[in-house]
């Protein structure tokens, strides 16, 4: 969805002092429930969740995914729910409570699981051009979180994910390790 500003939100329309044009880009709500409904439903991997439009991935940060999604989590990974709460933060009444109640988790459990489903779409882009038939990427970030790291102090990317900059590190680490550049 575009929103456009006003002319009060634009400042000055004197023709002599022309402000360029400002586009916000919003996410649009439908679409983004439509996405939710199919990554649960299996028909779209858990990656489709990272947006590549960064407006998106605030929008749906600050509206939260439903409690639902450590299910989806869950099974799309191969991984038991205790180990989504784990990742994402949130403890297991908590998220119970979520699923119940139909409500949405926090920005911060939305945050995890955002940077989870990226680094799924980034194995996959990785693995793309390889031929690896049964290869599956969100099992494989499950399993990557949990093993300690060199870069890391030996300690496994998992434990990064509750900072902005522990999960750029995290990121940063997969994309590095995909060229052999990592430390």
């Amino acid at each position: 969805m575009v929103h456009t500003p006003s002319a009060s939100e634009r400042g000055s329309q004197n023709p002599r002092k022309a402000t360029p044009k400002i586009v916000i880009v919003t996410a649009d709500p439908k679409r983004t429930g439509r996405l939710i409904v199919e990554v649960s439903k299996g028909k779209r991997s858990l990656s489709a969740l990272y947006s590549p439009e960064p407006m998106e991935r605030v929008a749906l940060v600050r509206h939260g995914l439903p409690g639902t999604i450590v299910s989806v989590f869950s099974s799309g990974m191969g991984v038991t729910k205790e180990w989504v709460y784990g990742a994402l933060g949130v403890p297991r009444a908590t998220a119970t409570r979520k699923v119940s109640h139909r409500a949405q988790l926090g920005s911060a459990a939305t945050e995890r699981a955002l940077c989870i489903a990226g680094l799924i779409q980034q194995v996959e882009g990785l693995t793309a051009q390889a031929d690896a038939p049964g290869f599956n990427a969100s099992n494989w970030v499950a399993r990557w979180l949990d093993r300690s790291h060199p870069a890391l102090g030996s300690r496994p990317p998992a434990d990064f994910l509750d900072t902005d900059d522990g999960r750029d590190i995290v990121t940063r680490l997969l994309g590095q390790m995909a060229t052999g550049s990592y430390a």
